[in-house]
C-alpha cells in the first residue's frame, strides 16, 4: 500500500505528463533478460544481435498489432471467449464427476473460499482438457499447419532455421 501511494506521488514529472513506470519497468526487465542471455553466453562474440533485435521488433509489432488495430483486438477477445467457455465447462464437469472438491457446489457452509481450491481436482483437469485437445488439433493437422506458416514465416523474416 505504501508502494503505491509512493508511486502515484511520483506518477508527473515536471512537464505535467503522466509516467508510466510499468512500461520502463517492463524495459529494464526485458534488457536485464537480454544482458543475462550475452553473459551466461558460450561465445559471446558470436551472439546474434541481428536475430535478437528482429525478435524483438516481431514481438513488438505483434502487440501493438493485437492491442492497438480494432480487427486484430476484435479476434483476440473472440479467442479470450473460446478459453473462457472451454474453461466454464472444465469446471462444470469437474464439479459434477468430483462434487465440492472439483469446484461443485459444498454441502456445508464456507468459510475460507480460497482453501476450497485442489490442485489435483481444480487445476490438473484444464491441463487435460488443454492437453486433449491439443492432440486432437495434432491428429487432425490443424496445429502441424499452423507450426509449418509459423515456422515458414520466421525462417523467412528473421533467416533462421
Amino acid at each position: 500500500m505504501l508502494w503505491s501511494a509512493w508511486q502515484a506521488a511520483r506518477q508527473r514529472d515536471r512537464g505535467g505528463r503522466t509516467l508510466d513506470w510499468d512500461h520502463w519497468r517492463a524495459g529494464i526487465g526485458i534488457c536485464l533478460i537480454l544482458f543475462m542471455a550475452w553473459l551466461f553466453s558460450e561465445n559471446r562474440r558470436a551472439f546474434p544481435v541481428r536475430i535478437v533485435a528482429t525478435g524483438l521488433g516481431i514481438q513488438f509489432t505483434l502487440a501493438l498489432l493485437l492491442l492497438k488495430v480494432p480487427l486484430a483486438r476484435a479476434g483476440l477477445l473472440r479467442l479470450n471467449a473460446v478459453v473462457d467457455a472451454l474453461t466454464k465447462a472444465t469446471r462444470a464437469g469437474t464439479g459434477f464427476v468430483f462434487g465440492y472438491v472439483g469446484g461443485g457446489t459444498a454441502p456445508f457452509a464456507v468459510t475460507n473460499p480460497e482453501g476450497l481450491t485442489s490442485f489435483a481436482f481444480a487445476i490438473l483437469p484444464m491441463v487435460i482438457v488443454i492437453s486433449a485437445l491439443a492432440a486432437l488439433l495434432w491428429y487432425w493437422r490443424v496445429l502441424s499447419v499452423v507450426v509449418h506458416a509459423l515456422s515458414f514465416g520466421l525462417r523467412k523474416i528473421m533467416g533462421i532455421g
